[in-house]
């Protein structure tokens, strides 16, 4: 019997552009092994193109789109529209005064989204027509969107969506409201969360519950961080927003009485106001912000020298994958309980602090474990330890990929 082509079709935010996303990287090698071709639908472009495998191909039809909406799909599509943001008004309970002082802005957002589900599905209809196609949005956002439209009026047949932290939880959103939940989620198949505890917070909130499901994503194995040179060196990455409470770190080390390297790596708004602060450090802290770097490079950081302890300081996550990664080279990591971090790092691997953590307690732990190599050896055994075990990229992706299949 002949077998149908398997194609997999994935809205994303910007990848293969730009500096995020980096997990798709990993999630990308797996599927164009397990898929005959890939259709990549990014949002929006920005400088810095990443190369992706040879059967994954970018439509950039989303990036050139018009900003206005077109008055023929707002004739046609302004009942629908309207349905829309009324059930999202009686049930996101949550936002539903934001939605109603905002809802010519969103009814805009609606219009525009149906005029392009009809120009995203007939970019690859007739590609898909006798193969098997499956659906995949990386975020809930405009791709979701975009995707439930085309499930709601029969052309879709399913499509899952993945859950991170910025399209999880209300509070990091504006108004309290995560935009089109209720819609995309009545539509989804599957609604894949990077962690146990957004998928908890996400079945509370009582819409489609049964269709959540925990998912964690997966890490390559780089190996382990350089031998113990003598040095003490502290390692950071994250973007540079208020959010990732960056000064918390410099407050830290300011209490530091001893030599000590510090290295963050991401770039981001607070930068100049970060460099300020940084530069009041004492002469015996050496630090640099090291903007953005490829992710081999940044690999090769981790192997090239050895690294005491990552810090993390963030105030909201969803899954941050960049702890399970330090963990994987065997790096002890040192981050404030919030979303799921505490699935990451316990006592065994690191230091779990509390989310109104003061800088002082952080600079004494940096003390213990810069001065107690044997404690260090421990962490960094366990850290590598947990990583094998709930991290692996082999393990996740192959899970995923069924998952994929089943319900995409």
């Amino acid at each position: 019997m002949h077998r149908k082509k398997e194609i997999l079709i994935m809205i994303t935010q910007k990848y293969p552009f730009g500096y995020g996303e980096v997990y798709l990287d990993r999630e990308l090698q797996y599927f164009s092994e397990a898929f005959d071709e890939i259709l990549l639908y990014p949002l929006r472009k920005v400088a810095n193109e990443r190369p992706v495998p040879s059967n994954v191909h970018i439509n950039e039809l989303f990036c050139s789109r018009s900003n206005k909406v077109n008055k023929g799909y707002a004739i046609k599509k302004l009942f629908a529209a309207n349905k829309i943001l009324s059930n999202e008004i009686k049930f996101a309970a949550r936002g539903n005064e934001y939605v109603k002082k905002n809802k010519k802005e969103f009814l805009a957002q609606v219009l525009m989204a149906y005029e392009l589900a009809d120009t995203f599905y007939d970019s690859f209809k007739e590609k898909i027509r006798d193969t098997s196609a499956k659906f995949y949005s990386v975020w809930l956002d405009e791709g979701a969107l975009i995707m439930s439209m085309l499930k709601n009026d029969g052309r879709l047949d399913s499509f899952v969506l993945r859950l991170h932290g910025y399209d999880l939880y209300d509070s990091r959103r504006e108004g309290g409201y995560m935009p089109f939940r209720v819609y995309c989620f009545n539509q989804v198949s599957k609604v894949f969360v990077v962690s146990k505890n957004g998928a908890e917070y996400t079945r509370g909130l009582n819409i489609c519950p049964e269709k959540v499901m925990a998912n964690y994503s997966g890490l390559h194995d780089h190996g382990l961080t350089a031998e113990f040179d003598g040095v003490i060196r502290v390692i950071s990455c994250s973007n540079l927003l208020q959010l990732k409470r960056i000064h918390l770190i410099i407050k830290a080390l300011k209490e530091i009485d001893f030599p000590i390297i510090w290295k963050h790596f991401g770039d981001g708004e607070q930068r100049t106001e970060l460099t300020r602060l940084a530069k009041e450090l004492p002469d015996h802290i050496k630090w640099s912000f090291e903007g953005h770097v490829s992710h081999d490079n940044l690999m090769k950081v981790y192997t090239d020298e050895h690294w005491t302890c990552f810090l993390h300081m963030s105030e909201s996550e969803g899954l941050p994958l960049a702890l399970a990664e330090a963990m994987s080279f065997g790096i002890p990591v040192i981050a404030c309980d919030v979303g799921g971090v505490s699935e990451i790092v316990s006592e065994k691997e690191g230091y779990l602090l509390p989310k109104m953590v003061e800088p002082e307690n952080v600079s004494s732990i940096i003390k213990e474990i810069s001065t107690d190599h044997m404690l260090q050896k421990q962490l960094s055994i366990n850290a590598r330890e947990k990583y094998l075990k709930h991290f692996n990229a082999q393990k996740n992706y192959s899970s995923f990929v069924q998952l994929l299949r089943e319900f995409g």
